[in-house]
């Protein structure tokens, strides 16, 4: 028990137990061994030898503690930190998912209001031919998010390799300002 005691005092404030653990290991058997009674003398040299024996036990058993302590340290770290990045991986998935939402929304959403007005208005057949050809642009850039998302898919888990290729960004702009405002006028929105 004392050196259960000293261990936990030695972790708390090591200088003043090795001051206490010192007169301990060195002043109990030096007072019994100068008694002058032989039984006490044999008894102290015991002592010392133990008390020495645990000093150096409990010393190697602090030293390994205290690295212990250091190495958990060290770990927690590496864990805050892996965990810091989980987290944020996490909030660019689910921020990429809404996007994705967001995306797969507008068209298909634009698609069930040329259905609902062609099923509500009377039209004439060109202008049912010109709004099923709207549904038919819708559908394919429909399909071509999910293509895009399922490649994506793939690409993150390097099955496939991303292929670039330049783009005329005018006649996207082009097709996507021309599908509102048939959207637009659809919804019988104007400026």
């Amino acid at each position: 028990i004392p050196v259960l005691i000293f261990s936990m005092g030695f972790i708390v404030n090591k200088r003043n137990m090795l001051f206490l653990g010192a007169i301990y290991m060195f002043g109990y058997p030096i007072l019994m061994y100068f008694s002058g009674q032989p039984q006490l003398q044999q008894s102290a040299l015991f002592m010392a030898v133990m008390i020495l024996g645990a000093t150096i036990g409990t010393t190697i058993f602090i030293n390994s503690l205290e690295k212990s302590l250091e190495t958990n340290e060290e770990y927690s770290q590496k864990i805050r930190a892996q965990k810091e990045r989980l987290e944020k991986l996490n909030n660019e998935r689910i921020r990429l998912l809404s996007i994705i939402a967001h995306d797969l929304r507008n068209p298909i959403g634009n698609i069930m209001n040329v259905v609902n007005f062609l099923l509500e208005e009377e039209t004439t057949e060109a202008e049912k031919e010109k709004l099923l050809d709207i549904i038919n642009k819708q559908n394919r850039k429909t399909y071509v998010l999910l293509e895009n998302l399922l490649l994506w898919s793939r690409s993150e888990q390097q099955l496939i390799t991303p292929k670039f290729e330049k783009l005329n960004l005018r006649e996207i702009l082009q097709s996507v300002l021309s599908f509102f405002t048939e959207s637009f006028r659809v919804k019988r929105i104007r400026e």
